[in-house]
């Protein structure tokens, strides 16, 4: 039999941009669509409204809704969060579900108000510093620590593309579709109907016991933990993230 081609969908992460996906679309089988999410790109959102999780899961069903087929739904940090309120709102749009390095927010309040407040710290440096400042500052993160092992070439990259949003939309998104703000999609995991894949980097501890965690309570769910490589696995090692993804396709 022969396989419909295959559309995969990328969501970036915080400063990220769909640029960072480029090498997956030269290489992947099929069709792909890397977007710009909210508050990112060069016309970012004011209303904060359009940060809403639920708003921002609407304006995507009503895109998905119009393509042929189901999509496998590739959602990094960030956009992780948002590709899992998509595919448990929608799962008839979603075919697979591929999180890197992302949550399903916070469990409790408490922890989600100290989540706010931090992001809203965040955004006050970026106001107050500019955004060049900030995102070295960004890249300094622990979290982040792993990148410096990229080239310098890379890593310059990176750089100018975090740097190539607007303040504003910055700003907007740490207060509006911060991890603090999102609802606690903890609960709902053991309902996704959709099949997914969890990967995470070996120098990511934190992420590695959240996705740990998620694992148990998804139903359908595979697991990879990627040898040398932190947080943002698809560019730290980007041969062994598209082994992943072709593999738990059916595309390898």
């Amino acid at each position: 039999m022969v396989k419909a081609p295959q559309h995969w969908v990328f969501f970036h992460g915080f400063m990220g941009s769909q640029r960072e996906f480029a090498h997956l679309a030269m290489t992947l089988p099929g069709q792909t669509t890397c977007v710009t999410l909210v508050g990112h790109g060069d016309h970012p959102a004011t209303d904060p409204a359009a940060y809403n999780m639920w708003t921002q899961t609407e304006t995507w069903a009503r895109w998905l809704r119009e393509q042929p087929a189901p999509v496998t739904l590739v959602g990094y940090s960030m956009g992780g969060r948002l590709a899992l309120g998509l595919a448990l709102r929608y799962p008839e749009f979603v075919q697979h579900l591929v999180l890197e390095s992302s949550s399903p927010g916070l469990a409790s309040v408490a922890a989600q108000a100290q989540r706010q407040a931090h992001d809203q710290a965040l955004a006050q440096q970026l106001l107050a510093n500019g955004l060049p400042a900030f995102a070295q500052a960004w890249a300094r993160l622990p979290l982040f620590a792993s990148q410096q092992r990229l080239p310098l070439t890379q890593q310059h990259r990176i750089q100018q593309q975090r740097q190539q949003h607007k303040p504003v939309g910055l700003v907007n998104s740490l207060r509006y579709f911060g991890t603090g703000q999102q609802p606690n999609l903890w609960p709902a995991l053991p309902y996704l109907t959709v099949p997914t894949t969890l990967i995470v980097g070996a120098l990511d501890p934190k992420f590695q016991q959240i996705s740990q965690q998620m694992a148990a309570l998804l139903p359908q769910a595979k697991r990879f933990v990627v040898p040398a490589a932190g947080h943002n696995v698809h560019l730290e090692q980007p041969a062994a993230y598209q082994a992943i993804l072709e593999a738990q396709t059916g595309w390898n």
